[in-house]
Order: structure tokens, then C-alpha cells, then sequence
């Protein structure tokens, strides 16, 4: 069982790093917008130290079977780093883009590591809800910047399918988790201001983009609680879970 919680620790970790990946390209984003500029500068940086930091851990993490992919991820991190550090344009955001998709695909490829029981299917698909929050603000941002494109609206429509049929599958289980009720409908109230600006994402205002900014990080805010809760139930009942998806 200690590795079994070891196991999932890991995989939450491991999970966090596809989100991390968007949300540093989001905040980069959002400088370049002059959105929060502060707030987002002050997020990209601690997003870069957490994918470093978070990187250090799964490689001391004994159930990790992908040293290559922990090398890799390193290497990408570094490359990320080195394109934020420079003021955006559309150049470097397209750079950014480019590296941060490739990280968040690298771990993926980390995450499936860990995919063997129930517990962590369902752990991993509450995990990838942070991610999802913070790809939808991201490919919203980059659709305002020149590098536009029918792909990066149609990237945003996939994330945000996704993220509410999860939140649809994760409310069969509000009896099995007690606390994740609550998430889902904090949740739901700020995805109604999020959802409101995005249908205006071919000319949107100042306070719509704001909008996205502070709804994405409030969701992200029950997303990471949700995750958690989730975690703390599956490592408290030592067993096999049913998920169900849709």
C-alpha cells in the first residue's frame, strides 16, 4: 500500500506539469496583452520553478519508470524558460507555443506510466481538470495576439469539451467523494463568466479578457482542491475505484 500511495502522489505530480506547461504560455500570453500584467509575470515565473521543482521530485520517485522522458522534460523546461525570459512578441510567443505543447505531451507520455488501476484513471482525469482550465485561457489569449488561427480556436473548443464532460462525470460521483460537490459547483458558477467571454472571443473587451484571466484561475483554484479531495479518498480506502466515463 505505501507504494501503491507513492504511486498516486507521483501521478498528481506528474499531472500538474501538463498544466504548469499551459499555464506558463498562458501568462505569457497575457504579457504580451498587458492582462494582469504583474499578476502574470509573477505566475510565469513560479509556473517555471514548479515545473523544475516538480521535475526533481518524480525523478527521486522510485515508481517512475521513464528516466528518458524526465531527461527530456528537463531539457524542455530549460527551453521554455530561455523563450519567457525574453519580452513576448509574436515570434516568441509562437516559440513558446510550440515548447509548451511539447512538454505537455512529454508528460503525458509520463503520466501513462502510472495508468495500471482504476484509482489512478480516476485520479489522472481529475488531475488533467487543471490543465484543461488553463489551456482554454491560454489558446483564448493566443487567439488575440497575431498569431490567430481557426487551429487555435478549435484547440480551445476541444479543451473546454473536455473539461465539462469530465465535470459532468465527476457529478456521478459527488456520493463517493464527500467534498468535491462543493468544487464542482464553485466551479460551475465561474465557468458561467468564463463561457460569457469566450463567446466573444472574436472581439472582446478588456474586462472580458480580464474575466478569463480571474474565472481560469478560480476554476483552477477548485480543480487543484478537487484533485486533492479525490487523492485523500482513494488513498484512505486502499482500494479499486469504478470510474465512470462518458
Amino acid at each position: 500500500m505505501a507504494q501503491q500511495v507513492q504511486d498516486f502522489d507521483s501521478l498528481v505530480i506528474a499531472n500538474k506539469q501538463c498544466m504548469l506547461s499551459e499555464r506558463v504560455l498562458k501568462s505569457y500570453a497575457q504579457e504580451f496583452l498587458r492582462v494582469q500584467p504583474d499578476k502574470a509575470a509573477s505566475s510565469l515565473q513560479q509556473g517555471i520553478a514548479e515545473l523544475r521543482s516538480n521535475n526533481a521530485a518524480l525523478r527521486q520517485s522510485a515508481s517512475i519508470d521513464g528516466t528518458s522522458l524526465l531527461g527530456k522534460q528537463a531539457k524542455l523546461i530549460d527551453q521554455l524558460a530561455g523563450i519567457v525570459a525574453q519580452s513576448p512578441s509574436p515570434d516568441t510567443l509562437s516559440q513558446a507555443l510550440g515548447v509548451s505543447d511539447e512538454l505537455w505531451l512529454n508528460a503525458e507520455s509520463i503520466t501513462k506510466t502510472f495508468h495500471g488501476t482504476a484509482p489512478a484513471a480516476l485520479l489522472s482525469l481529475a488531475s488533467r481538470q487543471r490543465m484543461l482550465t488553463q489551456r482554454t485561457a491560454a489558446m483564448y489569449f493566443l487567439q488575440q495576439t497575431p498569431l490567430k488561427s481557426k487551429a487555435l480556436k478549435g484547440y480551445l473548443g476541444d479543451a473546454d469539451d473536455k473539461f465539462k464532460n469530465t465535470m459532468s462525470a465527476f457529478g456521478d460521483h459527488e456520493s463517493d467523494f464527500p467534498g468535491i460537490a462543493s468544487n464542482l459547483e464553485l466551479a460551475r458558477l465561474q465557468m458561467i463568466f468564463f463561457d460569457n467571454a469566450v463567446r466573444h472571443i472574436d472581439a472582446p473587451t478588456k474586462e472580458q479578457m480580464l474575466s478569463v484571466a480571474t474565472a481560469s484561475d478560480r476554476i483552477l483554484d477548485q480543480m487543484e482542491e478537487l484533485t486533492k479531495n479525490v487523492l485523500i479518498r482513494i488513498q484512505a480506502q486502499g482500494q479499486p475505484t469504478k470510474t465512470k466515463h462518458r
